[in-house]
């Protein structure tokens, strides 16, 4: 069973389609949990949509975080980002930050975003207040195997 793109809230979703590859299944882990920690820390919904090749909900069921959601590609064209890493952390991150969209639609397989995220000036105290830096094995919080 698939979510829905209905939200009232702003909402990142991590996302993998035939026109962004994004590696195998630990790459999409990576970029799955960098999406997760600025969803959380910038306060937004946090959705998968990745049908290809695969589609993770044939393999993965949520957790605490009900992130599935459906059709998304089509439907929001034109609101997808490319984490590019060179310029994450000196000028992307804050564009990021400050975005009005409605959807982030994220493709990334970096998992090393997560650290400019934890370090950045405007993200500490949010992170500090959920205590990521105290939270083992984040990924548990995302699905259920």
């Amino acid at each position: 069973e698939g979510g829905t793109t209905e939200t009232t809230r702003k909402a990142v979703v991590w996302a993998c389609h035939p026109s962004f590859p994004c590696g195998g299944h630990g790459d999409r882990v990576k970029g799955i949990m960098a999406a997760f920690v600025f969803a959380l820390l910038t306060d937004r919904d946090f959705f998968l949509d990745s049908p290809d090749p695969w589609d993770l909900r044939l393999f993965l069921n949520p957790a605490f975080v009900d992130w599935r959601i459906s059709n998304l590609h089509a439907k929001l064209a034109g609101r997808h980002v490319l984490w590019d890493h060179d310029q994450f952390e000196q000028s992307y991150l804050d564009e990021l930050i400050d975005s009005e969209e409605p959807y982030l639609i994220l493709y990334t397989n970096k998992q090393s975003l997560i650290g400019p995220m934890l370090r950045h000036p405007r993200l500490v105290p949010r992170a500090i207040e959920l205590g990521l830096f105290q939270v083992p094995f984040l990924v548990h919080h995302i699905w259920s195997t």
